[in-house]
């Protein structure tokens, strides 16, 4: 039984991550911002190929650009990038940007990103918040919005913030995930994948 729920809850926060990281035509209005994915904040011209490379760079200490492939902008795979990445090659690239400390976002951002986590995760959030209170593993009085944290943080990019975000409430196991966008691409040896907390109004 507890093998099903736990294939349940990760099949959800997949499907969670997927509205929130992965969905171009998917994003989440909250009071002081929206995540979208990479692909759609590019699309938007959020961020440019250079945020790209930084983000790349800032993620994985290198950059590669991916001159064949499938044509999908994004990617998860269980395998490794040359299973469906069939030409790369490295660019020589120099941040010239520092880098990126959590310290340096705000606490009311930070906050802002929580709660649009939350909001896109809800459902999922509050069933796996009352179990795991139920099953004594998380104290009582705890909320949703607590377990949440910035795994990541790879840049602010004019009100962009490009962060990983996940909830100690689910486990990833050894799912590895890969992104592409703008023929830039990276992998990680485990999710969430990398999105885009765009700040929509001046924070105080």
């Amino acid at each position: 039984m507890k093998k099903k729920l736990f294939l349940t809850a990760v099949i959800l926060l997949f499907v969670g991550l997927f509205l929130i990281a992965c969905n171009g035509d998917k994003e989440v209005n909250v009071s002081r911002g929206t995540f979208y994915s990479l692909q759609e904040a590019y699309d938007n011209g959020f961020i440019n190929r250079d945020d790209i490379k930084h983000i790349s760079y800032f993620a994985t200490g290198l950059v590669v650009e991916v001159l064949d492939g499938y044509e999908d902008e994004w990617e998860m795979e269980w395998g490794i990038p040359e299973s469906y990445w069939t030409k790369i090659r490295r660019i020589d690239f120099t941040p010239q940007k520092p880098n990126p400390s959590l310290t340096n976002i705000s606490p009311q951002v930070i906050a802002s990103m929580k709660s649009a986590f939350y909001t896109a995760n809800k459902e999922l959030m509050d069933i796996s918040l009352q179990q795991g209170i139920n099953d004594g593993w998380i104290p009582k009085g705890t909320t949703a919005t607590d377990t949440i944290s910035i795994m990541d943080f790879f840049g602010e990019y004019n009100g962009s913030y490009a962060v990983r975000i996940t909830s100690n409430l689910w486990g990833y196991g050894g799912v590895a995930v890969y992104q592409l966008v703008s023929n830039i691409g990276w992998g990680f040896g485990s999710a969430p994948f990398i999105a885009i907390f765009r700040v929509t109004e001046i924070l105080k």
